[in-house]
């Protein structure tokens, strides 16, 4: 590992667990951390007035937005690192989700160009004017290639119980229905196999009354 660069904000929407910034920890120092206080899903753009206050209050001129369980892999912060450096090629950047299951990616639905999450503080602009309005960046705004990955599941197991506690079994003729279109028109068929063991056990089971009563979809 070679010299850590200069030091890096991270600004955190819900609670951000220190073995979720240790990647960022090798590459960079000090790593900051500010608690902008408001939930994990807020709309970015609906918090520009504390976003601002937060980056002029930084000890660092980059920053970082993360959600409470949102992981950095090292190849995420390898990228960071030098689109970060001293001849960084823009002044914001755009970073994709990426779900993960058992530990894998899962493929379920377009991640889009992502958003603007990481930017140098003295090029981005808020326009308090307009809630939900996504922060301007002075100068170019690029994609990272690498994604921050978001868990939904540790194992297909811990899926499978949080199914059981949660929700109430199909019957095996309708999981064989609606595992089969579910494949078919997420392209897992072809895509993955962790997603198609994600599929097999959410329709095995009916959660959707469970999720409107409040039980949490851990697609998170």
């Amino acid at each position: 590992m070679t010299q850590p660069q200069a030091g890096i904000t991270i600004v955190g929407f819900g609670p951000i667990h220190a073995p979720d910034l240790a990647p960022l920890g090798e590459r960079f120092h000090p790593v900051e951390h500010v608690d902008l206080k408001v939930p994990a899903d807020s709309i970015i753009g609906a918090q520009q007035s504390k976003l601002r206050a937060a980056a002029g209050a930084s000890s660092h001129d980059w920053i970082l937005l993360l959600r409470s369980g949102e992981r950095l892999g090292a190849a995420l912060a390898d990228e960071i690192r030098a689109a970060t450096g001293g001849s960084a090629s823009a002044w914001g950047f755009r970073l994709r989700i990426q779900p993960t299951y058992d530990g894998r990616p899962l493929r379920i639905g377009d991640a889009g160009e992502g958003e603007i999450r990481l930017f140098h503080r003295r090029h981005a602009r808020f326009d308090l004017r307009e809630r939900e309005a996504e922060m301007r960046i002075e100068g170019a705004v690029v994609r990272l290639r690498e994604a921050l990955e978001r868990p939904t599941f540790d194992s297909a197991g811990e899926h499978r119980a949080w199914l059981a506690r949660v929700g109430v079994p199909h019957s095996t003729l309708r999981r064989l229905l609606l595992f089969a279109h579910a494949a078919i028109t997420t392209g897992a068929l072809w895509r993955s196999r962790a997603t198609l063991r994600y599929l097999w056990n959410e329709a095995g089971w009916d959660v959707e009354n469970a999720r409107a009563a409040g039980a949490g979809d851990r697609l998170r």
